[in-house]
């Protein structure tokens, strides 16, 4: 059998098994992506905070308030949590809130954990905030990611977002 032989002494016979693979891949790179993507899901609902325990102390005119509080979520995510967090008040009487807020919930049936994250701004004299979370699950909803935002007045509000199953 006669061997056209290329520079650097390849041959056609050992070029044509890697020429297939970027025809393998462009012609199976659309089952990968199918089986991958996400479709989002509306999240919605509300909750509550229980009265929440708290110390505080005073930096540059702000007061610094680190608390936690019990929470329970209804709608979209349904369950009983945690909240552990900071909120300063500035000498204006508005505020910035961050929290960690940890859910035993149930979601689209299944049950496991979410941690939300959140911030938000608000007045102190009118008890009411507004802000934005993302949302992470494990157990159970480790595929679980999100974001949102919420809004709330005294101890209860409400949330709303987008959530998917994804690893």
């Amino acid at each position: 059998m006669l061997r056209k032989v290329w520079r650097f002494g390849w041959t056609m016979t050992r070029l044509r098994p890697l020429m297939l693979v970027p025809l393998l891949l462009l012609v199976t790179a659309p089952l990968f992506d199918s089986a991958y993507a996400a479709v989002p899901t509306s999240a919605s609902g509300g909750f509550s905070e229980g009265v929440p325990s708290f110390t505080t102390r005073s930096a540059g005119g702000n007061v610094i308030v680190d608390f936690t509080a019990d929470v329970t979520f209804t709608g979209t995510f349904s369950g009983t949590a945690t909240s552990i967090g900071t909120e300063v008040i500035h000498p204006t009487g508005m505020f910035t809130v961050q929290a960690v807020v940890t859910c035993a919930c149930t979601v689209g049936g299944q049950s496991g954990q979410v941690v939300f994250r959140f911030e938000a701004t608000g007045s102190f004299l009118s008890s009411q905030k507004q802000g934005q979370f993302v949302v992470r699950g494990t157990e159970a909803l480790a595929n679980l990611h999100g974001h949102g935002t919420m809004t709330q007045n005294g101890l209860g509000g409400n949330y709303s977002g987008s959530i998917h199953f994804a690893p």
